[in-house]
């Protein structure tokens, strides 16, 4: 009985008044030999996020040290670059050298395509692509899938791979993001960095949610655009706010669906952002709040984003005073620059239907060697270009003492299938016009080595219908075979002193099979053979397609193809080149016999906005024997502009221009936000039914102009053409037409 009695003695004696009163003089001393915590808090705001490096640059510059940051979305990128160890003026550097049109662009550059996805381009299809599986159409779960931008920031945050607790960076981190499953915050505070603030600003519809620790997650300020809490949670005595989220628009400017959806969204942020701020005025905290004027820039103006670093600067430099009692406090950690790290193996994280084997030849890694992080981050864009992904990233891992690159491949989220789309339009606006509905569904991942089925129909001015299988033969993928069926139809005029004197109906079936071999990612050899059901018969409007008496063609097929362009609509640099030899032969069950040889190319340069563009074209026919249809045609703008489509043809052709494109600036024409060209062409050429009859005194001589658009659905043309005949067209179209 007695224990009880001396608990209860040592408890009165404990919490006496005597020693409350020291606890609480203790308590109430001046902290004067303790630096205070300060937090820093940064808020989303899309470009106008570039203001927090103006806001850094600032608190370096008095000599300020933050001891804690939080960011959601673009603050979340600044923050957690800062928190790293990068100075203000390194993150300067980097948002300035980001090619911001092209990160947020996901296609791969064409470049690191391969080249049968390259000869995709020639099929005139829109970019954009459904999914189709369990017999259902998969629309994808953003525009962008976000590769590039993923990339860059692992390539930024590389240094700091191995700290996987946020705690542990030179300043303390946290990002925001928004689980979009439940509307809610998630603070995140551990794992892989340069993923964290990827999955801060994945923006909803433009970007997907990226799933981490089993959660959905987007951009963090429809949440907690402005996260005090957190760092009120993470010990700050003085908090620095940062607010550069977009202010509501009035009624005025919500005049669309677009402003509609963008004003709710601004909502979202705008009230988690009030609530937050009101409860730190309420509280007995000391902070500042900054607000840089960034009535000129919107959350989307990327294109002039280092214009917005400098407002921050003059919105922090109002709160000198007030920050030079927490000056001279600098203990900032710089990071630490180190040689890239030995990669002494790879690892493959796969879920698609490709083989690991073939992701690492196409990766080409070499163990024992340093690797930077900008190598690593071309030799993914190789991967990718494979088509079959929907991201593919890295990490750095240390097993046994090794260090090593997991290379994480996630599949698709549409599925192994896809549909396109496209639309093509073309008028002389004098009463010819013509259109043609494109469509594909394209079957990848037919087996590990990436074989692919596709299935093409067009209706309109064409009709076709047709199938192809294509194989690799190897992990390499430089070794293929394919084999291809169609049936088509499309209508043909006969001029006579440019006057259409017959319409026809031309209708074929034709197969075809081919072997080859692939020149890196630049060209490729193939070789094989083909057989053509070919039926001419006049252009009654009637649908008569096997009966009636038809001509057969077999031939053997070689040509050779190279293609370094850096895009197929208003190129701005490479080379493309096209030869083939084409032999009929009786022996192989055709009609007839000929030999006919055919070559083609452009050769673009930019210098700034402006491009030059080199084209030619040539062809021959010879030892002819049976019915062998005129093998060229020409006519048409930019292939001797002036003319009417195929308004002349023989057996040989040649023909030479020089193109000329400039791109306007938005500053030029504000009227849409899509690249806009202004050019014109010098065009010389004919074609003639006998060899003796070729010579340079015959050569038409043509030219044109035009305006261009790059659109979403293809480019847009309007343009004038006239030749020295003194014939003129004008032309208007839309889609890839030549």
């Amino acid at each position: 009985m007695r224990v009880p009695y001396l608990l209860l003695t040592i408890l009165i004696f404990l919490y006496s008044p005597h020693v409350f009163a020291e606890k609480t003089m203790e308590k109430n001393l001046p902290q004067k030999n303790l630096k205070p915590k300060i937090g820093l808090v940064l808020s989303g705001g899309g470009a106008r996020g570039a203001a927090h490096i103006g806001v850094l640059k600032i608190l370096e510059e008095m000599d300020i040290a933050v001891d804690m940051i939080a960011g959601t979305s673009m603050g979340a990128v600044v923050g957690g670059l800062y928190a790293s160890g990068y100075t203000a003026l390194e993150i300067e550097k980097i948002v300035h050298d980001i090619d911001w049109q092209n990160i947020f662009d996901d296609r791969t550059e064409r470049k690191d395509m391969q080249f049968r996805h390259k000869r995709s381009d020639d099929d005139r299809l829109m970019d954009f692509k459904l999914g189709f599986k369990g017999g259902k159409i998969a629309f994808p779960k953003g525009l962008i899938k976000g590769q590039k931008l993923l990339l860059q920031l692992k390539q930024r945050t590389y240094p700091v791979q191995n700290i996987k607790n946020f705690d542990d960076l030179p300043i303390r981190f946290r990002a925001i993001a928004t689980d979009i499953e439940t509307g809610k915050a998630v603070i995140l505070k551990k794992g892989d960095l340069g993923l964290a603030l990827f999955a801060s600003m994945s923006i909803p519809a433009l970007m997907p949610p990226v799933e981490l620790d089993g959660r959905l997650l987007v951009d963090g300020s429809l949440a907690n655009n402005v996260p005090i809490d957190i760092v009120r949670n993470m010990g700050a005595d003085f908090i620095i706010v940062v607010d550069v989220g977009s202010p509501l628009l009035t009624k005025e400017n919500i005049t669309s669906v677009l402003s509609v959806t963008d004003q709710l969204i601004r909502l979202l942020g705008h009230n988690n952002s009030l609530r937050q701020i009101n409860a730190l005025k309420k509280s007995d905290l000391d902070h500042i709040i900054i607000r840089p004027d960034l009535a000129n820039f919107t959350n989307g103006d990327f294109m002039k984003i280092t214009e917005a670093i400098p407002k921050g600067a003059i919105a922090a430099r109002k709160f000198k005073e007030k920050l030079s009692q927490y000056a001279n406090t600098n203990n900032i950690q710089l990071i630490t620059k180190k040689l890239p790290p030995v990669i002494e193996f790879v690892r493959i994280e796969n879920d698609t239907n490709l083989s690991d084997q073939m992701i690492l030849r196409h990766l080409k890694i070499k163990t024992g060697l340093p690797l930077s992080p900008e190598e690593l981050n071309k030799k993914i864009a190789k991967v990718y270009g494979l088509e079959a992904f929907e991201r593919v990233s890295y990490d750095l891992i240390t097993e046994d003492g090794k260090t090593g690159v997991l290379i994480k491949a996630k599949a698709s989220s549409i599925g192994k299938n896809h549909i396109r789309f496209g639309l093509l339009l073309s008028d002389n606006l004098k009463g010819d016009s013509s259109y043609s509905l494109l469509s594909s569904l394209t079957m990848t991942e037919v087996n590990d080595l990436g074989a692919e089925l596709r299935f093409d129909a067009e209706t309109g001015e064409k009709l076709l219908l047709a199938g192809e299988y294509y194989q690799p033969l190897n992990i390499v993928s430089n070794l293929f075979i394919s084999g291809k069926a169609s049936i088509g139809a499309r209508n043909s005029s006969v001029f006579e002193d440019g006057t259409i004197t017959e319409e026809l109906r031309v209708s074929a079936i034709d197969f075809s099979a081919f072997g080859g071999l692939l020149l890196g990612t630049w060209g490729e050899i193939k070789a094989g053979m083909s057989r053509q059901w070919i039926k001419v018969r006049e252009n009654d409007g009637s649908f008569s397609f096997f009966s009636g008496e038809r001509f057969v063609s077999s031939a053997i097929i070689a040509q050779l193809n190279v293609d370094t362009f850096d895009r197929i609509s208003f190129p701005k640099d490479g080379l493309r080149v096209s030869m083939t030899y084409y032999g009929a032969r009786k022996i192989l069950g055709g009609n007839n016999e000929f030999n006919l040889f055919q070559a083609g190319g452009r050769y673009v340069k930019s210098f700034g906005k402006n491009t030059l563009d080199f084209a030619f074209a040539a062809g021959a026919t010879f030892s002819r024997d049976g019915q062998v249809p005129s093998a060229f045609s020409m006519g048409g703008f930019q292939f001797m502009s002036g003319l009417a489509k195929e308004q002349i043809t023989g057996a040989f052709l040649g023909y030479g221009a020089i193109r000329y494109h400039r791109q306007l600036t938005k500053e030029q024409l504000n009227v849409i936000d899509l690249p806009i060209y202004i050019g014109a062409s010098l065009e010389a050429g004919n074609v003639w039914n006998n060899k003796n009859d070729v010579n340079f005194r015959s050569l038409i001589f043509a030219g044109s102009v035009f305006l261009g658009i790059d659109s979403p659905i293809g480019p847009i043309y309007l343009g004038f053409g006239m030749t020295d005949r003194n014939e003129q067209s004008l032309h208007f179209s839309l889609g890839q037409s030549f």
